[in-house]
């Protein structure tokens, strides 16, 4: 892993700990206020009433700017217009490769103080590593991408975090949980103890071709259209985006490639 590849790592760690979720709006206020009072009692009192107001200025300057051109110096991950997902032809007589496997995996933090006093910061990190392991071995599992964290807005008591994850068949998924970084998290989770106040699910989902579709009109690549489809192209495999324009009068079932 290289130098760069370990500071993004390090970030992604403490932006988990970090997560506007992680605590009530509540506590994050009295935070604010703690630090406030602190650099009262640090810094002379004119530093100290400057600072939130500057950051203020910044962030109302910052949007001001960003907003007028926008798709072009702000929200540049948008599609603009209208877009569809098409899935690459499958060249197995597999029929079950003829199709898309979504997995969904949840963990919840069942503890008043959250991640830390729960050890989820370590189960995050065996997540991290399955994840990892499948990107580095997308065409051996038929691994095609993931989501990045979504969350549950209306868990009040508990933290919740989703992924969700597209596979080319359910064999290539099978074969993934059977691997040595799997089984370990896995074995560790069951048998620690120190992880008890981590609440993990997970569904899974078989769509044959023919029963999925995807639509997005000014979205960012999100879901199935943000993963990537291996391709042999004879000179090596080729990550395939699959969104492609879609025509005005397109429906739900054309996109999925039936007859209406």
């Amino acid at each position: 892993m290289s130098l760069s590849e370990k500071y993004e790592q390090k970030l992604r760690l403490i932006h988990n700990i970090f997560l506007p979720t992680t605590y009530r709006v509540s506590t994050w206020i009295t935070l604010g206020a703690i630090l406030q009072l602190l650099t009262l009692l640090c810094l002379p009192f004119r530093v100290s009433v400057m600072a939130p107001i500057l950051l203020l200025l910044y962030r109302l300057l910052s949007a001001a700017v960003r907003a007028r051109d926008v798709y072009t110096t702000s929200f540049t991950d948008v599609r603009r217009g209208r877009w569809r997902t098409k899935i690459p032809e499958s060249s197995s007589a597999n029929g079950d490769d003829d199709g898309i496997v979504v997995f969904m995996l949840c963990s919840r933090i069942n503890h008043p103080q959250g991640r830390l006093a729960a050890n989820a910061l370590e189960v995050g990190r065996m997540f991290m590593a399955m994840w990892e392991e499948a990107e580095k071995n997308r065409d051996k599992w038929g691994y095609l991408g993931r989501t990045s964290t979504l969350g549950n807005l209306f868990d009040h008591e508990g933290n919740t975090q989703i992924w969700l994850s597209y596979w080319k068949n359910l064999e290539g998924l099978i074969e993934f949980s059977k691997t040595e970084v799997h089984e370990f998290g896995h074995r560790a989770y069951v048998k620690d103890d120190a992880y008890k106040y981590v609440g993990i699910m997970h569904e899974t989902y078989f769509a044959r071709k023919g029963s999925f579709e995807s639509i997005h009109y000014n979205f960012p690549p999100f879901g199935i259209s943000a993963t990537r489809f291996p391709i042999d192209k004879g000179n090596g495999l080729e990550l395939i985006d699959p969104l492609i324009k879609d025509g005005p009068k397109s429906t739900m079932f054309s996109r999925m490639g039936r007859k209406t």
